[in-house]
C-alpha cells in the first residue's frame, strides 16, 4: 500500500518509497506489543511520526525509525512492559 506523505514547505505530496508498506509496519509494531494495542492506534502513531519527520531529505530509514518510535511511545503511554 503506497501512501503519500505531505510536505509542509511546498504544500505538495511526496510519494512514499515502494518499501513503505504501512500495513506491514502496523503488523510489525503490533507483534512487538504482543497484540495488546489497537491497530488503528498504531497506524495513527506511525503516521504522526512520519509527519514529524516530513522535512528530512533522506527518508531511507524513516520506516524503521517510525516503527521503533511508535513501539516506544505506545509502550510508555499504555504501560506495556514486555
Amino acid at each position: 500500500m503506497d501512501e503519500n506523505f505531505p510536505q509542509k514547505q511546498t504544500g505538495t505530496s511526496v510519494p512514499a518509497q515502494p518499501s513503505w508498506n504501512l500495513d506491514q509496519m502496523v503488523d510489525q509494531v503490533s507483534r512487538s506489543l504482543h497484540g495488546e494495542m489497537d491497530p488503528l492506534t498504531i497506524r495513527l502513531t506511525i503516521v504522526s511520526i512520519f509527519i514529524d519527520y516530513e522535512d528530512v531529505p533522506n527518508r531511507t530509514f524513516l520506516p524503521i525509525l517510525a516503527c521503533r518510535k511508535a513501539e516506544e511511545a505506545l509502550k510508555k503511554k499504555h504501560g506495556i512492559r514486555r
